[in-house]
């Protein structure tokens, strides 16, 4: 009796250890979400800082890595749509096993033939995530 007794009370601490894990790993999900926004938030900052010759003459990818948040790739995209305007977008994301990755965040602007710039919408960024 008092190994069963023994038993319970071990299980019932290992529960109780399980759900505190569980429940501490979405506090991690959502800081690395915080994390990657603010890594991609100072990128585009950083971009639209830049006069249209600059970012004309951007490459059409560039990747670089995080290593303060682990296995983090910022990837920067430059693409020239058919209306002549410029797409630039970065996207972040953690990398994982066998390439894929998980936790992406995208956001970028757009820069017309004018020079006129607007933040890129929503569905602009779907080829992205």
């Amino acid at each position: 009796m008092l190994a069963w007794i023994h038993d319970f009370r071990r299980f019932r601490h290992l529960a109780h250890w399980r759900l505190a894990m569980v429940a501490n790993r979405g506090n991690g999900r959502r800081d690395m979400d915080t994390a990657l926004r603010g890594v991609v938030a100072d990128r585009v900052k950083a971009l639209q800082q830049l006069d249209l010759g600059a970012i004309k003459a951007l490459p059409g990818q560039s990747k670089e890595s995080v290593p303060s948040l682990g296995k983090i790739a910022i990837i920067r995209y430059h693409e020239v749509a058919k209306t002549g305007e410029h797409l630039v977008v970065v996207q972040a994301l953690r990398q994982r096993w066998f390439g894929l990755s998980t936790a992406i965040e995208v956001d970028g602007f757009v820069v017309g033939p004018d020079g006129a710039r607007r933040p890129m919408a929503e569905r602009e960024k779907w080829p992205f995530t």
